[in-house]
């Protein structure tokens, strides 16, 4: 029988003390910004894949419709985001960027690149590259087979 890590010494801990740590790196990074790591996510999202329903953002974020629902209504409010029709489903609302939406997300975008560069500095591109490897593997062992990247519903072009 394998003898079971004790707290601090598990993969659990290990890996949610460096989210803690990359997590609070990330929302310093934004507070100027004046945006959340979730709210800037959904807008690249959005940025990314087009003009996509609230369910559509929750699956590819893996957050609830209801948390997509909140993120997305605090976009809306900061003008970031607007509802639009979807162009052949009826009752479905598609959330497209806004001018501002997708000047925030320029600037989160800058924002982030100046703290991979600084990670890279601290850890060496080596680790970098060999830890994101590793993270892949495990999302991939412990969640099966990653989806695409693609609306659900099919967009007029």
């Amino acid at each position: 029988m394998t003898e079971v890590a004790g707290w601090t010494d598990g993969l659990p801990f290990k890996m949610f003390r460096a989210h803690q740590l990359l997590r609070k790196s990330v929302d310093d990074a934004f507070a100027d910004l004046g945006v959340t790591t979730s709210q800037l996510g959904m807008a690249v999202h959005l940025e990314e894949l087009g003009n996509l329903s609230g369910s559509d953002l929750a699956r590819h974020l893996h957050v609830t419709p209801q948390s997509a629902s909140t993120t997305l209504a605090s976009l809306e409010r900061m003008g970031w985001v607007e509802r639009v029709p979807h162009p052949t489903h009826g009752r479905i609302i598609w959330y497209q960027l806004t001018d501002s939406g997708r000047q925030g997300v320029q600037e989160g975008k800058q924002l982030l690149a100046s703290l991979q560069r600084e990670l890279h500095e601290k850890l060496g591109p080596a680790l970098v590259d060999e830890t994101k490897a590793h993270l892949d593997e495990i999302i991939e062992r412990v969640e099966g087979p990653q989806q695409s990247r693609v609306p659900l519903w099919p967009t007029t072009g």
